[in-house]
């Protein structure tokens, strides 16, 4: 079973397995990467088990990045959608968090289905997300989401004008460093992360961009000065940028061919990883 979809907690354990019948795709495509649907209806290609396409909304959480709300399923017959009993409560909202760099390619649903689907453009209970006093704090956490599903180009449109106004506004300048080493902007990441460290010494996450700036670039006895600065600012609750840092150190001793360091430091990574998460995924596929 392909699961693409991680569920939010408490919410929904349903996954949803997809394969693409492009028979009667005609009228929309398949050919939309999911960081750029935010706010719009959207559709997953067609499930094979009951031969419907999965819709919904896409919006994002501040607190857990992007969201997919299932609405239903749908046929499509010639370019005209017909809505489909749905297999959860009428009443009932399931929801999933995406997958970070999900892959599967959605279709936008054109606003003429609306009336098919029985959906208006925006959802009633949108309005909760997107209702903010502080554009600076809304920008930061944008950022971040679209970072976090490692859309890092999106993330820099709203990080860079927050970091123009106010420097230091919480969060940015870690987002924003990561942002840049995610799309290869090594020195403005080192800019980025030695200025926030400036600012506020004790930031372990700053730490480690600025040690992936310098180990991106080859120089690898600095990244490891940095990852081990921010190594030892780690408390109990950021295991896994720890682990990242771990992991990297490792990467780092193996730049200089030293196979013992390497071993050593994929070691402490391993333990450190928070069980189920990304980094343990990271680490895992390594193996």
């Amino acid at each position: 079973m392909k699961k693409w979809l991680v569920t939010l907690s408490l919410i929904s354990s349903v996954a949803i397995t997809s394969a693409q019948d492009t028979s009667d795709d005609t009228l929309f495509r398949f050919n939309h990467r999911i960081s750029r649907c935010e706010n719009y209806w959207i559709a997953f290609p067609k499930q094979v088990d009951i031969d419907a396409y999965p819709f919904g909304f896409v919006y994002i959480d501040p607190a857990s990045g992007f969201i997919f709300n299932l609405e239903g399923y749908f046929k499509n017959n010639g370019g005209k959608f017909t809505r489909i009993v749905k297999s959860i409560d009428a009443n009932a909202r399931e929801m999933y968090v995406l997958k970070p760099g999900i892959k599967t390619q959605v279709a936008i649903i054109g606003s003429d289905h609306n009336v098919d689907l029985d959906i208006y453009p925006r959802p009633d209970w949108l309005k909760i997300y997107n209702s903010y006093t502080d554009t600076l704090a809304h920008n930061v956490q944008w950022g971040r989401a679209y970072n976090g599903i490692h859309d890092s180009q999106m993330a820099l449109i709203y990080l860079e004008q927050t970091y123009h106004i106010t420097p230091h506004t919480e969060g940015v300048e870690i987002e924003l460093a990561h942002a840049y080493n995610a799309v290869k902007r090594f020195d403005d990441a080192i800019k980025i992360a030695e200025a926030g460290l400036r600012n506020n010494v004790s930031e372990a996450s700053l730490y480690k961009e600025l040690g992936n700036g310098y180990l991106s670039k080859g120089f690898a006895d600095r990244a490891l000065e940095e990852y081990n600065s921010g190594m030892k600012l780690c408390d109990p609750t950021e295991m896994d940028i720890k682990s990242e840092m771990a992991m990297n150190t490792a990467k780092a001793y193996l730049s200089k061919n030293n196979q013992e360091g390497y071993v050593q430091w994929m070691q402490y990574a391993r333990a450190w990883a928070p069980r189920n998460s990304e980094i343990a995924a990271t680490i895992a596929n390594m193996e």
